[in-house]
């Protein structure tokens, strides 16, 4: 199941992700690479349990890329992070 950027739907939000799980317990959760599961801000990895995000919705080739900000709906937070 791969959605593209031309789909307005995304991963069933009934469905609980491992960064929801994992954050139950108290981990930082991250996500590298492709999403695929849906490219509306409700369905980005920053509203599905995820703190960080580097990647796209969706496949380069698919269509033009979009500015995706994580975590989603808590834009206040624009610290960088180096070790």
């Amino acid at each position: 199941w791969v959605l593209g950027p031309v789909d307005r739907g995304g991963l069933n939000l009934n469905e609980t992700t491992i960064a929801e799980h994992l954050k139950q317990k108290n981990y930082s959760t991250a996500i590298v690479g492709k999403w695929h599961l849906g490219s509306r801000k409700i369905y980005l990895p920053g509203n599905r349990g995820f703190d960080y995000y580097l990647g796209i919705p969706y496949s380069d080739d698919m269509g033009d890329a979009i500015a995706s900000e994580c975590p989603g709906k808590d834009d206040d937070d624009n610290r960088e992070y180096s070790e």
